[in-house]
């Protein structure tokens, strides 16, 4: 097997995306002959310069999601090695007021990913936004870890657990459902919502267990709630997103409600007799208060699509399946095959 030697670039090295992107592989790609090596990309123009002569000794550049100014785009040019493009974002826009058109933001990745021999790209969406000046665009999938015991549901008793999990950043997306909760709260007495998040939020007068964010309450309410929630606005920026929660979600073999924005439609299935339902998604509320009390009243219904969930992410997002997928597309890219 010939074996590859990869820099990746970063501008944000604690960012969740580059841990999700790049950082989390580096350990299963190196068991499959493939090393990375990473560096953060130095603010200053001469830094730049030196860092960039310096992939010449590499097999191939994973630049992530930065783009480049002019000045050190140029540098690009003299790099003999592949180029790589990674992004998880849709990068055209800016991020604020979900996802307001920016020409210079467009020109900025145009131009860059004209510099790139490949891009890989986190979701379909993101792929129609590369192919205009790039037509070398790979799909990465988001990874995850899968848990060795998954829970059984089957036998859950009242109340019904509703769940939430995230950052601040996305914990306003659940005023998308505040009407929802309000009334499943007025409506139903054997329900509740877990909220795992870094901010208390009331949901009068549906009963909230707020549980602040941490990795062992993340993995304790994975475990004992009954259903995912994924609520997102449709805007341009939420249609590029690759919701992390609801991959954990299905990891855990738990059905879960999700807006239908973005991934969220293709992950949840059942758009043909092949694709078995795993997730609901809703448009409005009458979609949500129907999809969850569908839920609520079915637990066969709520394992089976657990169950599918769980077998759809063991083949499409399990971390040494796409740590595979990975390096066989940097074999592609560099010319390097395995044999």
């Amino acid at each position: 097997m010939a074996h590859l030697n990869l820099l990746a670039v970063t501008r944000k090295p604690h960012s969740a995306s580059f841990e999700q992107r790049v950082l989390n592989h580096i350990e299963p790609l190196a068991e499959r002959g493939v090393t990375v090596t990473w560096r953060v990309l130095p603010k200053s123009l001469s830094g730049q310069r030196r860092l960039i002569r310096d992939a010449d000794g590499f097999d191939g550049l994973w630049w992530h999601r930065h783009m480049l100014p002019i000045l050190s785009r140029w540098h690009l040019r003299a790099v003999r090695c592949p180029i790589v493009f990674d992004y998880d974002d849709p990068l055209i826009l800016s991020s604020r007021g979900g996802g307001r058109p920016s020409l210079t933001r467009r020109m900025r990745f145009a131009a860059m990913l004209r510099q790139c021999d490949a891009a890989i790209v986190a979701s379909h969406y993101l792929r129609q936004l590369a192919l205009p000046y790039c037509s070398n665009v790979f799909i990465g999938p988001m990874a995850i870890d899968l848990p060795a015991e998954i829970p059984d549901r089957l036998d859950r008793k009242e109340p019904i657990d509703l769940l939430w999990i995230g950052q601040r950043s996305t914990q306003v997306y659940l005023e998308q459902i505040r009407p929802v909760l309000q009334e499943l709260g007025s409506q139903r007495s054997g329900v509740r919502l877990r909220l795992v998040a870094h901010e208390p939020q009331a949901f009068d007068p549906l009963p909230v267990d707020f549980r602040q964010w941490s990795p062992e309450e993340q993995v304790a309410a994975m475990h004992e709630c009954d259903i995912g929630l994924c609520p997102m606005p449709d805007t341009p920026w939420t249609r590029g997103k690759c919701p992390y929660k609801v991959l954990q979600y299905m990891a855990h073999a738990m059905p879960w409600v999700g807006s239908a924005v973005g991934e969220n439609l293709r992950w949840a299935g059942g758009g043909s007799d092949d694709q078995p339902v795993r997730g609901l998604c809703a448009g409005d509320a009458s979609g949500w208060l129907n999809a969850i009390c569908t839920l609520m009243d079915d637990a066969s219904l709520r394992c089976r699509m657990g169950l599918q969930g769980r077998q759809y992410v063991e083949t499409h997002h399990n971390r040494p399946s796409v740590a595979e997928h990975l390096a066989r597309t940097w074999r592609q890219i560099t010319g390097r095959p395995s044999f």
